[in-house]
């Protein structure tokens, strides 16, 4: 689904697109300690690809 899509979809369900991200980064990342947990890598290439 496309980000618009998803968000109307949520909105229907009074959720917050905030919220559904956290979820995909769990999904993503995994857990640790009841945390999400990020792979260092996904961060330095985030940190890269925006200066």
């Amino acid at each position: 689904m496309l980000k618009k899509e998803v968000i109307k979809e949520l909105k229907k369900h009074n959720l917050k697109w905030e919220d559904f991200i956290d979820f995909m980064l769990c999904q993503a990342a995994g857990i640790k300690n009841g945390e999400p947990d990020y792979y260092e890598w996904d961060v330095k290439i985030f940190i890269n690809n925006n200066k």
